[in-house]
């Protein structure tokens, strides 16, 4: 117990010194970080940053490439992916071809609160030590309309073609890491305008579509107590440190720091983790944002998911019947609306694949 209250400690003391130094570098953006950069699928969304501290599923490719090293059978998963306002797929898929016209403006900003869309296509394949994901299809859409009397929109689309591989193992004394190195090659819009200049003729040239090419190497290493009752662990992982091509606000390659730990209480029935996770990246601002609490509980073919940050919160449930997967989450988030008041934006998202 000493030696864990010294490795904690140590913990500690480097959290303080990123958070202080990320705090400094804070600066304004035009999209939520977790969008932009973030992954589109079930656990990614019922744990948020969690999700780097936990492996609960032991299907498809963790978050944390430290747990690549654990001994699975190998698995293969396929899933599509996606949430509210699909709708807005054909309009922003014409947008981001550069085939928009006024009807699409028009389409995407009849709206006067914060939208957002997400749809992801991905097969990945696991094995102890090993792992290779590919998404051929991730599009991401966002847009927020401020200053009722003059709207300003900020808007944000994207297409990504992305893979990953992911190799570890297990270094003694209950210690493994693992590296994931992750190419995305990306179409995007990233702006921020008036309505009256969308629409007007030279409108236009303010969605023209742009090119990204990224390439990250993203180390993650971690620490299990396997002869404790509860198996506690603690994980570090490192994204988005890599290279673009082109710099954008909105697709930065700014590290991302994640401090974790889990544990894995005895039940009589299933199997039950809960974790913890403190994400540090240049956008961090007030202490509690980097904070977020998930647990999953999995019995048979079900699993239950869930956590809470400082703003927001989500809940997550996946059936699986034989080879097939499906499931529901639900997000919450609150935000500050264009006439300046705090309002919950609700998203339902659906997951369906299979896995063999």
């Amino acid at each position: 117990m000493k030696i864990l209250a010294r490795e904690i400690l140590l913990l500690s003391i480097v959290f303080t010194l990123l958070s202080g130094f990320f705090a400094s570098l804070s600066h304004a953006v035009t999209a939520p970080r977790d969008l932009a950069l973030g992954s589109s699928n079930e656990t990614a969304k019922s744990l948020g940053n969690v999700c780097f501290s936990t492996d609960v599923t032991g299907e498809a490719l963790p978050c944390n490439p430290a747990f690549i090293a654990r001994e699975l059978d190998p698995n293969f998963r396929a899933q599509f992916f996606a949430g509210n306002n699909v709708s807005y797929l054909q309009d922003v898929s014409s947008l981001l071809a550069g085939d928009g016209d006024q009807q699409t403006v028009h389409n995407l900003f009849n709206q006067t609160r914060d939208s957002e869309m997400e749809a992801n296509i991905e097969g990945a394949y696991r094995r102890p030590t090993f792992g290779v994901a590919f998404s051929p299809y991730r599009i991401v859409y966002y847009s927020f309309i401020r200053n009722s009397s003059l709207p300003v929109i900020t808007l944000l689309a994207a297409q990504e073609q992305t893979a990953r591989v992911q190799f570890g193992s297990y270094i003694g004394n209950d210690w493994s890491w693992g590296v994931q190195l992750r190419g995305v090659r990306r179409t995007f819009i990233a702006q921020t305008f008036t309505l009256t200049d969308a629409a007007s003729e030279d409108g236009k040239d303010l969605l023209n579509p742009q090119h990204q090419n990224a390439f990250y190497v993203e180390p993650g290493l971690l620490k299990e107590w396997s002869d404790e009752k509860w198996r506690p662990q603690v994980s570090l992982a490192v994204t988005q440190l890599g290279v673009v091509d082109h710099k954008v606000d909105d697709f930065p390659a700014s590290p991302e720091f994640h401090i974790g730990s889990a544990v894995h209480p005895p039940v009589a029935l299933g199997r039950l983790e809960l974790g913890i996770d403190a994400a540090l990246d240049s956008q961090t601002s007030r202490w509690t944002d980097p904070f977020r609490i998930g647990t999953a509980y999995e019995l048979g073919v079900t699993k239950i998911s869930g956590s809470a940050g400082a703003s927001d919160y989500a809940l997550g449930f996946q059936l699986r019947y034989n080879d097939i997967l499906g499931g529901l989450t639900y997000t919450s988030k609150l935000i500050d609306n264009w006439l300046g008041e705090n309002e919950w934006v609700r998203t339902v998202f659906l997951q369906i694949g299979f896995s063999i």
